[in-house]
């Protein structure tokens, strides 16, 4: 493994190497490289993706008490 694909630039070669020593992505290996198909790295990202939260205004009210700490 010694080139990152270009269409992902969101991997370096550091975050791929680790992927794959910690078996948290498919690959392939061809002789000593290791290969990657296409469909194992957007299999990686739809597996890791994290939903956006929605806010409801009873999760932002703060108490008097926890305010004053943050003033002071």
């Amino acid at each position: 493994m010694d080139q990152v694909p270009d269409n992902y630039p969101v991997f370096t070669l550091r975050l791929l190497r680790r992927l794959v020593e910690e078996r948290r992505i498919a690959f392939s290996r061809a002789g000593r490289r290791i290969v990657f198909s296409e469909s194992d790295i957007e299999s990686y990202l739809e597996n890791n993706r994290v939903e956006p939260q929605t806010t409801t205004s009873s999760s932002r009210v703060f108490s008097a008490q926890s305010m004053s700490r943050v003033a002071s």
